[in-house]
């Protein structure tokens, strides 16, 4: 999705002056000055060709890089990029690891269990880690006894059918 217009103004300029620095798009498309777009969307502010034209142009500038390349030059550039990234590349992520985010929490279910630590750090403080979700089957006596009021017999034979854990 490409969002551009008046309040994403000056990171669409950014965005336009690298995609124009490396040859990707023609003078009179970097030259636009996407601040002062009202309302950049084809209703006579701008020609619903020329939009065409522009995501065009981005969709080709952008096809061949990494995440990893729009993040590093999102931050050098000012750009307004969010990536979508899979768990794995959460897990790796440098900014994660530089904020210290994931944490072994006290009591781990398995060895290497790593847990979000805290959303945010606040002068320096931090929140508690947090305590990992619960195991599959952990709470399911308590819930269907002692709160759906299910027959103890019949829980036992739910759980020898292998209907829950």
């Amino acid at each position: 999705t490409v969002a551009m217009g008046t309040t994403t103004g000056h990171f669409s300029n950014n965005l336009m002056q690298w995609i124009h620095e490396e040859g990707g798009c023609p003078d009179e498309i970097a030259a636009i000055d996407w601040r002062g777009m009202q309302r950049p969307t084809g209703d006579g502010e701008v020609a619903p060709e020329l939009l065409a034209e522009v995501e065009k142009v981005i969709r080709g500038f952008l096809a061949d890089k990494t995440k990893s390349e729009l993040m590093d030059a999102a931050v050098q550039r000012k750009l307004m990029v969010t990536p979508v990234f899979t768990i794995a590349e959460i897990a790796a992520s440098r900014h994660l690891q530089a904020r210290d985010f994931w944490q072994e929490p006290p009591d781990p279910p398995l060895p290497g269990t790593r847990l979000p630590a805290f959303p945010a750090k606040v002068d320096g403080a931090t929140l508690p880690v947090g305590r990992p979700a619960p195991r599959l089957g952990q709470h399911t006596r308590e819930i269907l006894v002692d709160e759906l009021g299910i027959d103890i017999q019949e829980y036992d034979q739910l759980l020898r059918d292998g209907v829950v854990r």
